[in-house]
């Protein structure tokens, strides 16, 4: 069962430039975080009167170079910009998909796998094969917050 948070429409921002194929690490203290997402459309069995759902999942990895375990790792939400770009798409709220852990102890790495609310019909009129990428704002330790960049990715369809 995937629990939302409620998010306010605020979109998590652009970066200052699109990103490009290459993974993009964040760091701070001893922890690196990086995010990447799969994206789809899906056109089966029959297409609801809304249109095409719009899916997605963003795994983020926590990898602990530090002295200390971190704990309470979650993904917020998330706005999708289009790939070459800063014009977002939709932001959504974020539910965790997995049931692996939210905490990391030193030396050692978790991939935590989100998606996007599927209780709101979104249906964007998008070609198969459109560039997207996913600014992600996840939090930890109640208080600390950072937002991930993933690489551009194509939609795919599923007919």
């Amino acid at each position: 069962m995937l629990v939302y948070i409620s998010v306010p429409s605020v979109d998590v921002p652009p970066p200052t430039s699109p990103p490009t194929d290459v993974v993009d690490f964040y760091h701070v203290g001893g922890l690196w975080f990086n995010a990447s997402a799969y994206y789809w459309q899906d056109f089966m069995p029959i297409t609801p009167a809304e249109g095409p759902p719009f899916m997605f999942v963003i795994w983020v990895t926590v990898t602990n170079n530090g002295n200390s375990t971190a704990y309470n790792f979650t993904a917020v939400k998330a706005t999708l910009y289009f790939a070459g770009t800063l014009k977002p798409l939709h932001t959504f709220a974020l539910g965790r998909v997995d049931t692996g852990a939210n905490s990391t102890s030193p030396g050692s790495t978790i991939v935590m796998e989100f998606t996007n609310q599927r209780t709101e019909a979104f249906s964007p009129s998008l070609e198969e094969g459109t560039g997207l990428y996913a600014r992600v704002l996840i939090t930890w330790a109640d208080s600390q917050e950072a937002v991930l960049t993933t690489p551009p990715s194509p939609v795919h369809f599923t007919y």
